[in-house]
């Protein structure tokens, strides 16, 4: 079949999205991430220069084109993948968030409170007036966010809008889908189009 080896890359891309939704270790939802753009960028890699050759190809293909070129959650996919292949930068960060509360209770006022986590060491410092203060810091789970990174110069933020839609604070698997429902579309249109066409290879 025509692009069966695109459709194959977009099944391991939507199991890497279902790996992304229940992991419980960020290592383990990063990695699948990792996969998720490998596989939607080989998609389009391939699906691309297997119809390059078909009649009437560049009519169709330039709205795709121009489209994952300047969506803003297309283009952070596409360059996201860059940076992840060629380890320029992180795309995905777990921020850490910290509960602080007095052992016995009490209140308590504060100045200013760093925490830094260094090569598996959490160090907190509270400057604070209340000399007697016995507090305990609990970590608070928080989820994966997309983060802004550097490629080729250029930065990337993550994106607030998707085909003209505000998408404020995007989860990388929500990202992730909408992202796929593209590249699938894709895909099937293309076999749609091409995949009887007697100038093609099927």
């Amino acid at each position: 079949m025509l692009l069966e080896p695109a459709l194959h890359d977009l099944e391991i891309a939507e199991r890497a999205i279902d790996r992304m939704a229940t992991a419980d270790q960020f290592d383990v939802f990063y990695e699948a991430w990792q996969d998720f753009l490998y596989r939607i960028e080989r998609a389009w890699g391939y699906s691309e220069r297997r119809l390059s050759r078909m009649t009437e190809f560049d009519k169709w293909f330039a709205p795709y084109a121009t489209l994952r070129r300047k969506d803003p959650l297309l283009r952070f996919l596409k360059q996201a993948r860059n940076a992840e292949t060629h380890a320029v930068s992180p795309t995905l960060d777990k921020p850490i968030s910290l509960s602080f509360r007095d052992k016995l209770g009490r209140p308590f006022r504060v100045h200013d409170i760093r925490a830094e986590f260094k090569d598996g060491v959490l160090t907190i410092n509270i400057d604070t007036p209340d000399r007697l203060l016995a507090f305990d810091a609990s970590v608070i789970p928080a989820d994966p966010r997309l983060i802004r990174f550097k490629n080729w110069g250029e930065w990337y933020n993550p994106p607030k809008s998707r085909l003209g839609n505000r998408t404020e604070d995007l989860h990388p698997v929500i990202a992730a889908k909408l992202g796929l429902q593209f590249y699938r579309a894709f895909v099937k249109e293309g076999i749609s189009k091409f995949g009887h066409t007697k100038t093609g290879v099927t």
